[in-house]
């Protein structure tokens, strides 16, 4: 039932199978074992994999344990707490390198007609969706979201603000506040403050990016509120940097710069990378504007290596492009070319995935007015990688 292999505990629980059994099939080569920085994991050859699923098949038993893998996963993506009401630290490691099982296990129901336990557990990977394919949240949540899906009120509820988190992640913000507009009125139905706060501060900052700066601080300041009344930090630490947009907005710049601050050190105190490595990104593209390239590329390279490390792919990119811009207005020309070159290379359709982020713009102009040589670095730019270009950044800021 496994894609992408599976640890000892998934195994043990989902096969309901004892480690003696398990070490069997690897001395029988059935199964190949391998060991990463996450720890031990287990694999079969595919054609091992395909003869094992024909028996599984034969044996009568796929249903069962097609069941034990979707409860399984479900309850590992929900104490990865990537979903919105969740206040433990976020767990990105897990999610990723468990991502192809949690697609598997999305898929295992959703064959079946059973659209509430796909969509919930759909709804737990709200924030890797996020990060890693708003294209494919987008996709997941609009289908299991439609009005013809059997769901109760409150899961579809849960759905269509997700669903509205990777539109909004996509720069597709009149269709987010369509669907946070949905979600707020049958949380509003349901009387569940937390949810209707989320739904404020969601809104409050679809406000702010359209520029409705008097909406916004209104919505954002009656979700801090309640948010601090109930004792939720996580929603503390976004409402706080939303109002920083605000701020930044009403040109009001050292406001601006403090709140992302406060709530970058808030996201890093509660576990919360996702939206910490936006507000080193806020406060970085801030610092670059105002010519304290020594500040912003240091923000830069702490965004770098924090999106690097959850798998957010819009950030790392962004990441990159913020430390060459500080680079190249600096005068360290040949330095932004190496680290930027990516973006003129083979790898140059990874920068299509931040193009509808409401700050690629802004900061790809930023590093075209700090020196006109920049476009001249194709040629490099044409045998490097994402990856090179990361090292390259890590490697100068280190050194």
């Amino acid at each position: 039932m496994f894609a992408g292999g599976c640890t000892l505990e998934a195994a043990r629980v989902v096969c309901d199978s004892a480690i003696e059994g398990l070490v069997a099939l690897i001395d029988d080569n059935l199964v190949v074992a391998s060991v990463a920085d996450g720890g031990s994991r287990y694999w079969m050859l595919e054609t091992v994999r395909e003869y094992a699923t024909q028996q599984l098949e034969t044996a009568g038993e796929r249903e069962e344990i097609g069941a034990r893998h979707h409860k399984y996963f479900l309850e590992l993506a929900e104490r990865c707490n990537l979903f919105a009401e969740a206040e433990l630290p976020q767990n990105f490691d897990t999610a990723n390198s468990e991502q192809d099982n949690l697609r598997a296990a999305i898929g295992w129901p959703r064959e079946r007609g059973q659209d509430g336990a796909a969509l919930r557990l759909t709804v737990a990977l709200e924030n890797f969706w996020v990060t890693h394919d708003p294209e494919e949240g987008v996709r997941l949540l609009a289908d299991l979201t439609a009005p013809e899906r059997d769901l109760t009120h409150e899961l579809r509820a849960r759905g269509l603000r997700a669903l509205g988190s990777s539109r909004q992640a996509l720069g597709q913000l009149e269709e987010a506040e369509r669907h946070y507009h949905q979600s707020r009125a049958a949380f509003t139905a349901l009387d569940d403050d937390k949810a209707i706060a989320i739904l404020d501060y969601r809104l409050g900052l679809t406000a702010a990016e359209r520029g409705n700066t008097d909406t916004a601080s209104r919505l954002l300041e009656r979700s801090l509120d309640v948010f601090r009344a109930i004792g939720s930090r996580r929603g503390e630490a976004q409402a706080t940097g939303a109002l920083g947009t605000v701020a930044r907005a009403r040109g009001d710049r050292p406001a601006a710069a403090r709140l992302f601050r406060q709530s970058a050190a808030m996201c890093e105190q509660i576990g919360r990378p996702w939206w910490q490595a936006l507000m080193l990104a806020e406060a970085g593209e801030l610092a670059l504007e105002d010519g304290n390239l020594d500040a912003s590329a240091t923000y830069a390279t702490r965004l770098l290596k924090l999106a690097t490390h959850i798998g957010d792919r819009r950030r790392t990119i962004l990441g990159l492009l913020q430390i060459a811009c500080a680079a190249a207005r600096g005068g360290e020309i040949e330095r932004a070319q190496r680290i930027c070159a990516v973006l003129n290379g083979e790898s140059s359709g990874l920068a299509d995935s931040i193009a509808s982020a409401r700050y690629a713009e802004h900061v790809a102009a930023m590093l075209v007015r700090a020196r006109p040589e920049l476009p001249s670095s194709r040629r490099q730019g044409s045998a490097l990688t994402l990856e090179d270009a990361i090292d390259a950044a890590l490697a100068t800021a280190t050194n």
